[in-house]
């Protein structure tokens, strides 16, 4: 996929590769569109956590299973940054992950369907997924919300195209 979008995506593509991390981090939690706190700020403690799983896991294993340890200051760290993962993960649940020809990544709902639009409809603060009531129709249903990364909070920046044209990997 890179390969063949590289042509079209530029100058874009490094700089996008660079960002990709914290990207999907941000992306697969919705940028804390559950929570009381959007945009996250802890987006960098959340992608040290992912690194971490299966350390911060173990940790919740002996802790759960009653064991009385002392865990250092990192430890501690560790295991609180991967249960608030958990619980920020919880948006994720039966969503798909999608990306749009510019390498946008978003998360919508399980029935997004290839040929999907996303807009911001005059007055929502979030990108609603469209489908068009028929073949060649100009109309259009809105199935649900969605989070589109970079296009929240009621606007598309003025930095990134309009994903028309938008596709949905299968």
């Amino acid at each position: 996929f890179l390969n063949r979008r590289s042509d079209t995506l530029a100058d874009e593509l490094p700089v996008k590769l660079q960002t990709l991390n914290s990207d999907l981090v941000r992306t697969l939690l919705c940028d804390g569109a559950m929570g009381s706190q959007q945009p996250l700020r802890c987006v960098p403690q959340m992608t040290r956590a992912i690194a971490a799983i299966p350390a911060a896991k173990s940790l919740r294993e002996l802790r759960d299973a009653g064991q009385n340890m002392n865990f250092t200051e990192e430890q501690s760290e560790l295991l609180e940054n991967y249960e608030k993962l958990e619980d920020l993960a919880l948006v994720a649940e039966k969503k798909r992950m999608f990306w749009t020809e510019n390498l946008q990544l978003g998360m919508a709902c399980e029935d997004v369907k290839v040929g999907d639009q996303i807009a911001i409809i005059h007055g929502s603060k979030v990108p609603c997924l469209l489908r068009a009531v028929g073949a060649g129709s100009s109309e259009y249903r809105v199935i649900s919300q969605c989070y589109l990364d970079g296009w929240m909070y009621g606007k598309p920046p003025k930095d990134r195209p309009h994903p028309h044209g938008t596709w949905w990997e299968e």
